[in-house]
């Protein structure tokens, strides 16, 4: 699962952009929803971001990192970044596999541990005050997702930083004013390793020998 996290994420902010704009609704909801992350700004402005972000001619697009294609904004990009062991238990034995195998696989162990995986969502747009909106509507997009993700067996779901809002470097000098913020986020999750099958005998691993004398049978060859 936490390998997958980024394009959970990218296809979590997909849907739920659908519902904060109106678009599965009508636009005065979307409107509304615009306005709610917002408390301290006049509707008038809100409003004329909401229609720059909710353009048909220019949509706000979301796809991956390692997607193919040239880049079109306004743009959230979500890019998977590094997974860190939190935690393993003595041996990695995590519990017995006792599900639905016939006998001779009883009380094998499933191997697991606690890892974080961390994404970056980048959001891009033409204008530094509409890039400021829509890191803010999608920041308060992953907030809401944070109770789905959960239910979807992600054992915590958290804000890590954001980044300060400033020109995309890649295209200073191709003038094309561009502007970029991003933030990070980070998701626990346990991962499991199933005992490897091969019909009803159990597919051990081969051992590996790090001395000659260690061979057993006369075999040859080492590590």
């Amino acid at each position: 699962m936490p390998a997958l996290f980024d394009l959970h994420v990218q296809f979590a902010l997909q849907n739920a952009w659908l519902r904060m704009t109106g678009a599965s609704s009508t636009a005065d909801n979307g409107r509304t929803n615009f306005r709610r992350c917002f408390p301290l700004v006049e509707d008038s402005v809100v409003d004329g971001w909401f229609a720059a972000l909710t353009s048909t001619t220019k949509p706000v697009r979301f796809r991956s990192y390692a997607s193919p294609g040239q880049d079109d904004y306004p743009l959230v990009v979500v890019k998977l970044e590094s997974e860190t062991p939190q935690q393993s238990l003595l041996g990695q034995a995590q519990r017995p596999f006792l599900e639905g195998l016939p006998a001779v696989h009883k009380g094998r162990d499933i191997l697991g541990m606690m890892v974080s995986q961390e994404v970056d969502v980048y959001c891009g747009t033409t204008s530094h005050e509409l890039t400021r909106a829509l890191y803010t509507v999608t920041r308060s997009m992953m907030h809401r997702l944070v109770p789905t993700f959960l239910s979807a067996g992600y054992l915590d779901v958290s804000f890590v930083n954001a980044a300060e809002l400033m020109p995309d470097e890649r295209l200073i000098s191709e003038e094309a004013g561009v502007f970029v913020r991003h933030m990070r986020w980070r998701a626990m999750s346990q991962i499991e390793a199933y005992p490897i099958e091969d019909g009803d005998t159990p597919a051990d691993p081969d051992p590996w020998y790090v001395n000659v004398a260690d061979i057993p049978g006369g075999k040859v060859g080492s590590i």
